[in-house]
């Protein structure tokens, strides 16, 4: 299943990384070669890039509902911004994730925290 893509850098430097989750060396092996031969028709970049084909990992950052859906009971580090404007970054457990975008939080107090996904900043597994 398809984790993330992301283009990052410009010019020579281009770097289009592909994260697919579950897969084996052998899958990323196979995707990357598929990947490239699509981009070598269509050629989305105008000079050279290099293209990463992987596993999201064991630490894997967290961008998405479906990314904090399928996290739930997991230990994760987060940095996000309070309505107040204010900055937090904390280690907490993700208890669930609603459908108004809305996840759920056990703060290490055993408090509960609810974040929109719009104020995160920044989510991974630990």
């Amino acid at each position: 299943m398809l984790w993330s893509c992301e283009a990052h850098g410009q010019g020579n430097n281009t770097v289009l990384r592909v994260m697919v989750d579950g897969a084996t060396l052998g899958d990323c092996e196979r995707l990357s070669r598929d990947i490239s031969a699509l981009l070598a028709v269509e050629d989305p970049f105008r000079t050279a890039y290099h293209l990463e084909v992987s596993s999201p990992g064991i630490h894997r950052k967290l961008s998405t509902l479906s990314h904090f859906s399928q996290s739930v009971g997991k230990k994760i580090k987060i940095k996000w911004r309070a309505a107040s404007g204010e900055y937090f970054t904390e280690m907490m457990t993700i208890m669930k994730v609603s459908d108004n975008d809305q996840i759920f939080l056990q703060a290490e107090t055993g408090d509960t925290v609810i974040v929109s996904i719009a104020e995160i900043n920044k989510a991974s597994i630990v």
